[in-house]
């Protein structure tokens, strides 16, 4: 999955300043409908957190509610959850890769041996 952020979009600016701080973030939240979403501090209002899950119009924050359009607090999740499917496909590939080269080196110890 590909997302566009753009460096004169200042939704975009504020989604990225957020997701570098995505440690202070409340992740693993379910929903009694379900719903998985993260807590995302509030730039404006200490101690509280926007509940989104990155979709458009997932959030309750005032810039979502009036403008109708993805807010940096669902601009930064859904980024975070890129980041994440990204981080858990290399790991994927990588340990591929492993078990390919202990295969390999497997195959090479029974030549030798067989020489």
């Amino acid at each position: 999955m590909t997302i566009n952020v753009s460096s004169s979009d200042t939704r975009d600016l504020a989604a990225l300043r957020m997701l570098l701080d995505a440690a202070r973030w409340q992740k693993r939240i379910v929903l009694k409908n379900g719903r998985r979403c993260y807590g995302i501090p509030s730039r404006s209002r200490p101690g509280l957190f926007w509940l989104t899950d990155g979709s458009r119009g997932s959030c309750q924050c005032p810039d979502s509610q009036r403008n109708g359009q993805h807010c940096a607090h669902e601009r930064a999740a859904a980024l975070y959850r890129v980041q994440r499917q990204d981080a858990r496909a290399l790991r994927a590939k990588r340990a591929a890769q492993r078990a390919g080269s202990d295969k390999l080196a497997e195959t090479l110890a029974d030549h030798e041996r067989d020489a």
